[in-house]
């Protein structure tokens, strides 16, 4: 039984790498499932991370890439050819949780994206019929799936680029969110963003989408990407991974001197073994110096290049002075998680013997609230509009 009217289409997206948007995508839509709306997977990035996380390397390499799973590359196999359509009878692929499926990610969409940058375009824009099957192949399975399965949302992982792939993810989606990080990548790319969907949208509804509303031109309006995807929001993921990306000041026991270093090098260079908690930001919730000047910047630029160009009503108001969610680091949750492919917040202590720690116990928590109000938020967004 659906809980929607109709399946909706969010796409988690930006223009840069290292965001945790998979991450993201695969926990948002696991809280989705958690109350109760069937929700589906779709992992449309090439290099098939999502799946990856899903289904767990023992199950990923022997099965998926011996062709004996259908993937989305399945889907595409004769649209790619040219000699027939999308197949629209391959089924999602059924998770551990309840009400959760996956649609498997595949190499083949490099391919896809290749056709579609050569001539699928060009051939809508000139209202050839091809075109319109190439560049709504994904959507119309989505959408006949959709129905015919009783989904309800579908949760869209897509790559970092901004190419003709992402492009039709785009143009055929309901939604969309942008998950960031305080940095100025993060705030470059969401100007590079905003201005090149504004682009995709007013090449698209000025060409394609006009020449098919003429009742000669023989296109069925299922063939047709709407091109009115909806930004909701964004969210700040990650105030400072300590173990990738940042240096932070971890002082150990023994030391002669303070020790500047990540963890890990501390370990390695066997400087001592324990750590001042209050050091760590995935204890302290606290950003750095230089990441809270940027996260003061992120609102106006959502405001400029996202909000005033892809909202409406009052979306454009709302969806940029604060973000959708601030999840911060797990630490090791995020590797138990990888590996069980389970969501942070519903790992249990029967999970792995860590969540029974002081610290990492209260952080399992902290995870637990953050994702139920980042739930929270989009589903109200998804429900009202």
């Amino acid at each position: 039984m659906t809980l929607l009217v109709r399946p909706k289409k969010l796409v988690f997206c930006n223009n840069q790498w290292r965001i945790w948007k998979t991450t993201l995508a695969f926990h948002c839509a696991t809280e989705f499932a958690s109350r109760g709306y069937k929700t589906v997977l779709v992992d449309l990035d090439p290099q098939c991370n999502l799946t990856l996380q899903c289904l767990g390397g023992d199950y990923f390499e022997p099965n998926l890439l011996s062709g004996s799973v259908g993937d989305i590359g399945t889907v595409l196999a004769k649209r790619l050819e040219w000699v027939g359509d999308v197949d629209l009878t391959v089924p999602f692929v059924r998770l551990a949780q309840e009400n959760l499926f996956l649609v498997p990610g595949s190499l083949t969409l490099s391919r896809y994206e290749s056709m579609l940058s050569d001539s699928s375009f060009n051939d809508a824009a000139s209202g050839n019929r091809r075109g319109y099957l190439d560049t709504s192949a994904i959507d119309r399975y989505l959408n006949f799936r959709g129905i015919e399965d009783g989904v309800d949302i579908f949760v869209i992982d897509s790559s970092p680029s901004l190419g003709a792939l992402n492009r039709v993810l785009l143009l055929g989606a309901d939604f969309f969110v942008v998950p960031m990080m305080a940095d100025a990548f993060s705030v470059q790319g969401v100007e590079n963003l905003g201005l090149q969907l504004e682009r995709w949208k007013r090449n698209w509804l000025m060409t394609a989408r006009a020449l098919a509303r003429d009742p000669k031109s023989g296109i069925d309006n299922s063939e047709v990407l709407q091109g009115e995807c909806l930004f909701l929001g964004y969210i700040v993921n990650n105030f400072r991974d300590s173990c990738k990306m940042m240096k932070s000041e971890v002082h150990f026991e023994h030391c002669s001197e303070p020790y500047w270093g990540t963890v890990n090098e501390g370990r390695r260079n066997g400087r001592g073994v324990r750590i001042l908690q209050e050091s760590l930001n995935v204890y302290s919730g606290k950003t750095i110096q230089r990441q809270d000047e940027w996260r003061q910047k992120i609102p106006l630029k959502v405001k400029e290049f996202l909000s005033e160009k892809h909202c409406k009503n009052g979306l454009v108001n709302t969806s940029w002075p604060t973000p959708l969610g601030n999840i911060q680091d797990s630490g090791q949750l995020t590797a138990i998680s990888m590996e069980l492919c389970k969501a942070v917040q519903f790992l249990t202590p029967q999970d792995d013997p860590k969540l029974n720690l002081v610290g990492t116990r209260e952080l399992a928590e902290k995870a637990r609230v953050e994702f139920e109000s980042l739930g929270d938020n989009l589903l109200g967004l998804v429900l009202r509009y």
